[in-house]
């Protein structure tokens, strides 16, 4: 297995952990912000789909996402403030995104790896945030199950 090959198996592996966390999720369960966490499932959704983006556009061009998304998702903005967006609405848009991401990835040669990006980030290559944002989606997912705690689901790992 490559490198790129065992950094693109992250990405799979750990949404497939974030998919498995978030199936039993009724819709009204999605959209409750636990006070105790500040936050809410779909917003933890939303995040995941516009830290993929922020991947996408530094070294591959164009948001796959328009500016409100973006500012109902981004770090720093209320999870209350989600608007009508259901979860379904957003793992569609997590999947775009996502599928986008990966097409773009999949073509890119080893010596791609250490490109650095098109903007000022917090990763100094394209191995670092690829890496980086598979950790990010981790640490949400354990986020998401916290959340199930609260909502009186049972824990489905550890």
């Amino acid at each position: 297995m490559t490198e790129k090959d065992i950094l693109l198996k992250q990405f799979d592996t750990i949404r497939s952990w974030t998919l498995a966390l978030v199936a039993d999720f009724t819709e009204e369960e999605a959209q409750k912000v636990a006070e105790a966490l500040n936050t809410s499932l779909v917003w933890n959704l939303g995040h995941m789909a516009v830290s993929d983006n922020g991947l996408l556009q530094r070294f591959f061009g164009p948001s796959a996402l328009g500016l409100d998304f973006i500012s109902r998702f981004d770090t720093g903005s209320n999870p209350a403030s989600v608007g009508n967006l259901t979860k379904d609405e957003v793992l569609k848009t997590m999947a775009a995104v996502r599928q986008t991401l990966k097409n773009k990835l999949s073509h890119i040669r080893p010596s791609d790896l250490n490109k650095k990006p098109k903007e000022k980030t917090w990763y100094k290559t394209m191995r670092e945030g690829i890496f980086s944002t598979a950790l990010h989606e981790g640490y949400h997912a354990g986020k998401i199950g916290t959340l199930r705690r609260f909502m009186g689901k049972p824990a489905l790992f550890g």
